[in-house]
Parts: structure tokens; sequence; C-alpha cells
């Protein structure tokens, strides 16, 4: 199956979806940069994550999502607009905890850091919001 960026409105109920399916992209994304398993499906979120919120931007506007953390992936980053065109990079790919992947994921990237988003508001205004976190152990 091919990616889709699906959107729908429900005036009446006050509602708003935004659907998408990633999947090879998220595979494109894996061999282009020589991304390990546990580094791929964290990647793999954060595009979908990416996609997600730029289908809700207006105008041709783009989001960025960053994500720093003390774990061996050091970070990501995604870039996407409403198009639902979608790029990034990951710190460090060559991260892979073998078991169950949400787990590996969770060693991945530690037990601190932070998710900044960045909007583009359009006429040169940008929004930053930036959410500290810690792991409870």
């Amino acid at each position: 199956m091919s990616d889709r960026l699906c959107r729908g409105l429900f005036p009446a109920r006050g509602i708003r979806a935004v659907f998408v399916r990633i999947g090879d992209t998220a595979r494109m994304a894996r061999v282009l940069h020589g991304l390990y398993p546990t580094s791929a499906r964290l990647f793999g979120e954060a595009l979908s994550a990416g996609a997600l919120l730029g289908a809700l931007q207006k105008d041709g506007g783009r989001v960025n999502l960053q994500v720093e953390c003390d774990g061996p992936i050091g970070g990501l980053f995604v870039d996407a607009d409403a198009g639902g065109n979608v790029r990034g990079y990951v710190r460090r790919p060559a991260v892979h905890f073998p078991g169950d992947p949400a787990r590996g994921s969770r060693a991945a990237l530690g037990g601190s850091g932070f998710l900044s988003v960045l909007r583009d508001l359009g006429g040169g205004q940008h929004y930053r919001s930036a959410s500290s976190c810690t792991a409870l152990r």
C-alpha cells in the first residue's frame, strides 16, 4: 500500500480528522539513512508525527519537530509541510535494542530530554513550544 495523507471535516460535530500512512517513506528513510531497527522505528514515528502536524498547517507553512535526549540515539529532527512532504535526520542512526520494540525505543531515548516544536505562522512569524521530560524510574 502506498503512503497516504487524508483530511476530513465534520462541521456538524466540529471535528477535524487527519490520517497518515507513511510505511513506504519510513522504509526508504531507513535505507537512505542506514538506520538500525530501533532508530528506524523512532524515526518512522517522528516522521508520522511531523506529517500529522504538517497537515494542520495553512498556506504552505512548515512545522519542525526536534527531539534531544540523553540516550544513545542522541536526538532527531523532522521538518514537514501541509502537502505531506517530510524530511529529517537521526543524530546517531546505529542504535538497536533487540527484543520488545517499545522497550528498545525507550532505552534508545534515555532518561531525560526535550521536544521542541516550531510552527511557521506565515508572514515571517513563528511559534516555538518546548517540553522537557524525565523518565520515571
